[in-house]
């Protein structure tokens, strides 16, 4: 038996909106395809970067593993380098952490947090900023659809998306 519990509404309500079963799959691979062909799946992968020269690397190497885990396979050397990029503007006084998401259309977001742990981030702090015109454009180029920073109270967070072949 599985028990899991939260006050978050919101949880409860999309982890039981499909009604209250428990779906048990043979192997990874078949839970997998199963997870993609979901209208509700978004996917995630979360890494600590921590604040070394080596950062970037190890960004860019996580975006091209979730590329391909994803079947991304078309804009995976644009996330490699999308991810290089956004860890090498969002370096600071904070340890990185990186998040990759699959969204809804084959859409790959990428988020660079430079946050402190010990800060709580206010809602009525957070500010979205424009990047410099120069970073910009170098993502852009770089293959990204949409970038931007946001600036709260606890640091600042680098994001891009890629699109990737929706008919794929």
């Amino acid at each position: 038996m599985l028990g899991l519990c939260t006050a978050n509404p919101d949880l409860i309500h999309d982890l039981t909106q499909n009604g209250p079963t428990l779906r048990v799959f043979a192997d990874p691979a078949e839970a997998q395809r199963a997870l993609m062909a979901s209208r509700h799946g978004t996917f995630w992968i979360h890494r600590s970067l921590g604040g070394g020269h080596d950062a970037p690397s190890i960004a860019a190497r996580h975006a091209a593993e979730a590329c391909l885990m994803w079947r991304l396979d078309e804009i995976q050397e644009s996330a490699r380098n999308v991810a290089f990029h956004l860890v090498w503007m969002a370096r600071g006084p904070y340890d990185l952490n990186l998040t990759l998401s699959l969204r809804p259309e084959r859409r790959l977001l990428i988020n660079v947090r430079n946050y402190s742990t010990g800060a709580r981030a206010s809602a009525a702090r957070n500010v979205r900023l424009h990047l410099d015109p120069t970073d910009e454009a170098r993502l852009l180029a770089k293959g990204a659809a949409a970038c931007g920073r946001l600036v709260t109270s606890a640091g600042v967070a680098w994001w891009a998306i890629l699109q990737a072949d929706r008919s794929a």
